[in-house]
């Protein structure tokens, strides 16, 4: 979801301070990392990002967990130093949040731009160019809504991002390898689906259907599988939302994948046509 969370959780970790320096002192140097991952739904987070709460969430989490969902996830496999850094990372995001809601949104909005000006930068291809700069401008914008006196600010920074997308897609192309053959896209079938359930989406409703997906890859099909479903948006047909799909998951949705998931969830009565109406 368009949001300025994203961008200051990760400014609140990059932010932390070094854990170690270099072999002359003179550079601060890191005995871990961390990686900003694309949203999965996974760890209940359906639950607050779906209708009716409707909000953006991130997890703060460590994987691989091999004690994961397991007798073995006990608290003294609770590592304190990496305790003490997510606690202060979403303290950190916290403060900054509540000082933008308090009248000093510049931290919050400085995040946000610096957020969806690295993702329009390394992004791969001109789908995902215009899908980010689509995100990042109304993350930027989502500033105003926490603090209205930015909404200037929000807007200057919402058109600077907008060029800077009409800037990055003008430049020349790489002398990257060939590219192998493009994959070639479903033909549209011409009918716009749209969501046709009430509440969080829950992957367990209809879990039996989609079995031999999970099994194949459990991790990467939740995601391709969540990523389908929040796409039905009343306006897209199969192929815009396998298309919007990838995008958002940042995952390859193999046209079988899509009509495989879409199929079940037509015959659950989740996915609907947008002119049809919904029995209750």
């Amino acid at each position: 979801m368009p949001s300025f969370l994203n961008g200051v959780v990760e400014a609140a970790a990059a932010g932390l301070p070094a854990t170690a320096r270099s072999y002359s002192g003179a550079v601060g140097a890191d005995t871990w990392s961390w990686r900003s991952t694309p949203f999965v739904g996974a760890s209940d987070h359906l639950l607050v990002v779906e209708p009716p709460t409707g909000r953006p969430a991130v997890s703060l989490g460590h994987w691989p967990d091999r004690f994961n969902h397991s007798s073995a996830d006990t608290p003294d496999k609770v590592d304190p130093a990496e305790l003490r850094r997510t606690a202060t990372v979403a303290g950190g995001a916290v403060t900054a949040i509540r000082s933008a809601a308090d009248g000093d949104p510049a931290a919050v909005l400085d995040a946000t731009l610096d957020w969806a000006t690295a993702r329009l930068v390394a992004a791969p291809s001109a789908a995902a160019m215009a899908h980010r700069a689509a995100v990042g401008v109304a993350s930027v914008r989502s500033v105003a809504a926490l603090a209205p006196d930015a909404g200037a600010e929000a807007e200057r920074a919402a058109t600077w991002l907008t060029d800077l997308a009409g800037t990055l897609a003008r430049r020349p192309a790489r002398a990257d390898p060939p590219a192998p053959p493009a994959r070639p896209r479903a033909p549209r079938d011409g009918v716009a689906y749209r969501r046709g359930w009430a509440g969080p989406f829950n992957l367990r409703e209809v879990g039996a259907g989609l079995a031999e997906l999970m099994a194949e890859d459990r991790g990467g099909n939740y995601a391709r599988i969540v990523a389908l479903a929040r796409a039905l948006d009343g306006r897209r047909d199969r192929e815009a939302v396998r298309v919007h799909a990838e995008l958002t998951a940042e995952l390859s949705i193999p046209h079988r994948t899509a009509d495989t998931v879409l199929d079940v969830l037509a015959r659950a009565g989740w996915a609907v046509p947008a002119d049809r109406e919904v029995a209750p």
